[in-house]
């Protein structure tokens, strides 16, 4: 397991994502499993480092997602899915991804987005080319107004449409 770059657990029972992964793996999927923790300093061994990380349609909330869950992956990430879960807001870490291109957090109960809980200004040279935050709870007008501002493409933001609204 050495070479192993690719992994694919998904549709497992898994509570928690797994320790102890393989040092050289790239690709991660746990979609479809019961995960409503990622443990402190998961990825921190892997190099150099995980490329995708797909989590969605699992149990996570923002209480299972440390501040540290993810140590180890800031500079290699560039996919992260944690779509069909049941956070309530935008994790924190999400900010510190150096190479995210693509985040996905549509169907969760997300209720609002931060100041700087996607975009931070000291992140300069930006490569978020997607997000995707519909069937959400939110009031997209009240999202502040430069919360996305360094989307790579202007049309990779996806807002629309939100749980509960009509739009007319």
């Amino acid at each position: 397991m050495k070479s192993l770059e690719a992994l694919d657990l998904s549709y497992n029972q898994f509570t928690s994502v797994p320790m102890n992964l393989p040092r050289s793996l790239r690709k991660l999927s746990l979609q479809h499993n019961k995960i409503s923790h990622v443990p402190a300093f998961t990825f921190r061994h892997l190099r150099p480092g995980l490329q995708s990380l797909h989590l969605s349609h699992n149990g996570l909330s923002n209480e299972g997602i440390e501040r540290v869950s993810f140590v180890g992956t800031y500079r290699s990430l560039g996919e992260l899915l944690l779509d069909n879960n049941h956070l309530g807001e935008v994790p924190r870490c999400v900010r510190q991804f150096k190479s995210l291109q693509v985040l996905r957090l549509d169907n969760n109960q997300i209720r609002s987005v931060r100041q700087w809980g996607v975009c931070h200004p000291r992140n300069a040279g930006s490569t978020l080319a997607s997000v995707h935050l519909e069937n959400n709870l939110l009031e997209v007008e009240k999202i502040p107004p430069n919360a996305f501002s360094c989307l790579t493409d202007a049309q990779g933001l996806v807002l629309y449409p939100q749980q509960g609204h009509t739009y007319n």
